[in-house]
């Protein structure tokens, strides 16, 4: 007998009302018939929320809706399972059930208390000299097994020192006992065997400029929201940033780690997402097409292949970047790699106006160096290959009808006035 619990059918229905006819049709055909109808909401769905995203839908995205419709209805039976609530009744002793939220509340006032350990190095402001217990001190940055910012201002702090601090005053120290029921730190401004400070750091009063670096750098940044932090630094945009956290970490990237029980183990094949490592693919390169096009314009060549490399190796359909590497190709005299550039760009987008320009002015390049060299019936090719791009391109067509008026036979033509007369 199955005592799974039955499926939520509100989350359902609001399911369906979303993504709209095209995910009631998956559901038909791939649960049971008439499941819905069962559940009661095949005559009461409302689709007046997907018909109003659906006036931006984009051909595009079609695959990608389809395949995300398919994974609800595959994993139904996980997201939509109607759990009943766990919580605790009334039988609970209010004596006992006083004393957990005690003890919570206190877990949540001081859990720094517990982490922080004798040995630790603590910088803080002075806030009060007392004669008979020495500074009272508001801690702002520890260091020790982990590194800490402290917000919590119900933390006493105490420390052992001579005369002559005032408010305000910034120092350093170490830690010497903790007692977490009191939310107390007592601290020395002498090293003890217990120390893990370096040998560089100085206890006793500091300046500004002697607070730990990822202190003043957290300072600068403290009006920057994280969304924009995040965003800054250079790991977010290095698309290999990700398997350098797993190994960091010690986790395979071929593993796979779910909370959904129903989803351990491998994903299938058909659910991986292709489509968002394209996507985020596709933004990567084009900031490197972008940069290599920077370098371009200034003049700096070796830097522009660098970055287009770079972004065609992420995305090689990235049709910008290999106009653009095909152009610099062609400026650099390398007209055979500039042609197979322009040439996998137009395959990738027939119409793209630079691309079909850019390869012309390259044939007619690569044809005149081809008649340089004598190799007149490979400059014919260049010449019509151009024509069959652009068909009404002046100089190719000047220069194709120059080399079928005379009769080459491959060995370069000598003009009468060059002839040397035989001597006497």
């Amino acid at each position: 007998m199955n005592h799974d619990p039955p499926l939520n059918r509100e989350l359902i229905k609001r399911a369906v009302g979303y993504h709209g006819k095209p995910l009631q049709k998956i559901w038909e055909s791939e649960l049971e018939p008439y499941e819905l109808q069962k559940l009661g909401i095949d005559n009461s769905l409302d689709f007046v929320v997907y018909m109003a995203r659906q006036k931006h839908f984009t051909l595009q995205e079609r695959a990608k809706r389809l395949k995300l419709q398919q994974f609800l209805v595959r994993n139904a039976n996980t997201l939509y399972r109607h759990y009943p609530s766990t919580a605790s009744g009334s039988s609970l002793d209010y004596k006992e059930s006083k004393s957990q939220s005690v003890e919570k509340r206190s877990r949540r006032i001081n859990p720094l208390e517990h982490s922080v350990q004798p040995g630790d190095v603590v910088y803080g402001s002075v806030t009060v000299y007392k004669h008979y217990a020495g500074l009272l001190f508001s801690p702002v940055f520890i260091v020790g097994n982990a590194t800490s910012f402290i917000r919590n201002k119900s933390i006493k702090k105490i420390t052992i020192a001579p005369k002559g601090f005032i408010a305000n005053d910034l120092i350093c120290c170490e830690v010497v006992d903790v007692h977490p029921d009191a939310r107390r730190i007592n601290c020395t401004m002498i090293r003890t065997a217990n120390s893990r400070a370096p040998e560089t750091i100085e206890y006793g009063l500091l300046n500004k400029d002697d607070m730990p670096k990822i202190y003043n750098i957290t300072l600068k940044r403290k009006d920057q929201t994280y969304e924009d932090f995040v965003e800054s630094s250079p790991s977010f945009n290095d698309p290999t940033y990700i398997e350098q956290l797993y190994q960091s970490v010690g986790l395979d990237s071929s593993e796979y780690c779910t909370n959904m029980s129903s989803l351990k183990g491998r994903y299938p094949s058909q659910e991986y997402a292709a489509e968002l490592r394209n996507s985020q693919n596709s933004k990567w390169a084009f900031r490197s097409v972008a940069q290599g096009i920077e370098h371009f314009k200034e003049g700096r060549h070796a830097e522009a292949f660098q970055c287009l490399n770079k972004a065609l190796s992420m995305d090689p359909r990235n049709v910008e970047g290999l106009v653009a590497r095909g152009a610099l190709y062609a400026n650099s005299g390398s007209f055979k790699k500039a042609v197979e550039d322009f040439e996998a760009a137009l395959k990738l987008n027939p119409s793209h106006a630079n691309a079909r320009k850019y390869m012309g002015e390259t044939l007619v390049a690569l044809g005149r160096s081809y008649e340089e060299e004598n190799r007149f019936e490979e400059a014919k090719k260049a010449y019509q290959d151009c024509l069959n791009i652009i068909p009404h391109h002046e100089e190719a067509q000047n220069s194709l009808d120059f080399l079928k008026s005379k009769p080459f036979t491959g060995k370069q033509i000598v003009e009468p006035t060059e002839l040397e007369l035989p001597c006497k």
